[in-house]
């Protein structure tokens, strides 16, 4: 897995049914979104309220179509380059 690609959800949706060899990774959040309204502006006297929502978000990484895969690397593809900080002072 290191040399691959990876695809990781923290929690997957499957209806019963579903094939799971077209799903791919479907994650589903929800996003919750509270804000407190005043109606008083400068005057005051006016109640406030919470108002709240919930957003369903649906994250879907489809599997990738058949012969698509990530290639290994070996190590001999992997070039390393080391850099080294140079001193910006100059003398007086």
């Amino acid at each position: 897995l290191k040399h691959e690609d990876t695809n990781l959800a923290s929690s997957t949706i499957l209806r019963p049914g579903m094939n799971k060899e077209l799903l791919g990774i479907l994650v589903s959040y929800k996003v919750k979104v509270n804000l407190m309204v005043s109606y008083g502006g400068i005057l005051g006297g006016l109640p406030a309220s919470d108002v709240g929502v919930e957003l369903p978000l649906i994250l879907i990484h489809p599997k990738p179509p058949h012969g698509e895969r990530a290639v290994a690397t070996s190590s001999e593809d992997i070039v390393v380059e080391e850099f080294t900080q140079q001193n910006s002072q100059t003398q007086s």
